[in-house]
């Protein structure tokens, strides 16, 4: 069954707007009106996107986030919840959603990767291919600073974000069997061989006072293009909360500090395909 690309929800409180769709110029417009009647017309203070999609362009996703931040400016809330699946531009429209309500099922899939060309490039030559990758170079950049930023602002600074990983990663290692078997994982007797790094990472960043390893632990893992585990998205602050598994429903420590632990500049990110 064809699932309708768009489909919102108006609710006594609050409304929704399921995408069922990939990312694109044109999905992005859509969404905008969409947004702008439940938040304009129907005068709602919080809304959920459902994100249901393979992910797609980086212009459609930053002409969604301009959107959305207009309205978090106004007071508006965009929560979002990653349905059966999340890639690509659409994990990163999931991970930037508000800090505290960004949701996952037990069975969605996750993936996290950095730009690139898309389906229907041709052969390049090697100096178009040269000035291609570098501008790739700052749309990866760009992306992973936007979602480092976000993170460092949505968890009260730098240090609350630190503290708050680690404490994520702390009750992986301590209560990772239990955790294993609500989400339905049977094999999780071994340890999670992407868990100690993390766990240095953020001892990296509280004891260096800075967000950068932080930074260039999220680009390198997107440098792997490979499907995201649910915990490791939790424990690296992207997720936080994943419905049917108590443990990884709710934050656990935030410190709303904003000097201890500083991210880098921001920098804007451009066009590309994910």
């Amino acid at each position: 069954m064809e699932l309708t690309p768009l489909v919102p929800a108006y609710g006594a409180q609050d409304g929704t707007l399921e995408i069922n769709t990939d990312i694109s110029e044109a999905s992005a417009i859509e969404i905008e009106k969409h947004l702008e009647r439940l938040f304009g017309y129907y005068h709602y203070e919080q809304v959920t996107l459902k994100i249901n999609s393979p992910g797609g362009a980086v212009i459609g996703l930053e002409h969604i986030l301009e959107c959305v931040e207009r309205w978090r400016t106004a007071g508006r809330s965009v929560q979002t919840l990653a349905m059966f699946r999340a890639a690509s531009a659409a994990a990163m429209l999931m991970a930037l959603g508000e800090v505290g309500s960004r949701t996952a099922h037990r069975n969605t899939s996750l993936l996290y990767h950095h730009a690139r060309v898309g389906s229907n490039a041709y052969t390049l030559t090697s100096g178009v291919a040269d000035k291609l990758a570098a501008v790739l170079k700052v749309v990866d950049q760009g992306l992973v600073q936007r979602l480092v930023n976000h993170c460092n602002q949505g968890f009260g600074g730098g240090l609350g974000l630190a503290v708050e990983g680690a404490v994520r990663c702390q009750m992986l290692h301590t209560q990772g069997l239990e955790i294993a078997q609500d989400l339905g994982v049977s094999e999780e007797r071994r340890p999670l061989k992407w868990l100690k790094p993390v766990v240095r990472m953020w001892a990296d960043c509280q004891a260096r006072q800075t967000l950068a390893p932080y930074t260039k632990h999220l680009s390198t893992r997107m440098e792997e293009d490979a499907s995201m585990d649910l915990r490791e998205a939790w424990a690296l602050g992207l997720l936080d909360r994943v419905k049917g598994v108590p443990r990884l429903e709710a934050r656990l420590a935030v410190v709303p500090v904003q000097t201890a632990v500083q991210a880098p500049a921001q920098q804007r990110p451009r066009l590309a395909s994910l």
